[in-house]
């Protein structure tokens, strides 16, 4: 009976959610991208009380079989990307300077850096978009 109990506690600790911090920026100039930024990390503590405000998944691309989850979320950054924009808001600040008879336009994107939690479910990941309670 303690081997079965063991093994289902071990099962359970192995289904449950990592904890991320994920944060994006760039910079685009006259239209051209100039750089960019994405981090992606193991959060340090983990959040005991907190609300869901966002859940997405995806079947991530090219997965190796002794892949980490922070190695799949990180090659799989434009997914990533796209449900931070379906479920976070994105700062934008755009200043527009005309010298010369020039038109110079620069745009600076950016999600803050926000906490999700992710789970390798078989094929696909779960993502979840969490804000911690204090």
């Amino acid at each position: 009976m303690k081997i079965i109990f063991k093994i289902l506690l071990l099962a359970m600790i192995a289904q449950g959610d990592d904890e991320f911090i994920v944060s994006y920026k760039a910079i685009i100039n006259n239209q051209i991208l100039i750089g960019e930024e994405y981090n992606i990390t193991k959060s340090l503590t983990t959040s005991k009380k907190y609300s869901i405000v966002g859940k997405c998944d995806f079947i991530p691309n090219d997965i190796e079989a002794e892949s980490k989850l922070i190695d799949i979320l990180k090659a799989n950054k434009e997914m990533i990307l796209d449900c931070l924009h379906k479920n976070i808001d994105a700062k934008i600040r755009d200043d527009v300077k005309y010298i010369n008879n020039m038109v110079n336009f620069k745009t600076k994107f950016e999600f803050w850096p926000h906490r999700i939690l992710a789970v390798f479910d078989g094929n696909k990941i779960n993502i979840k978009f969490i804000k911690k309670i204090e």
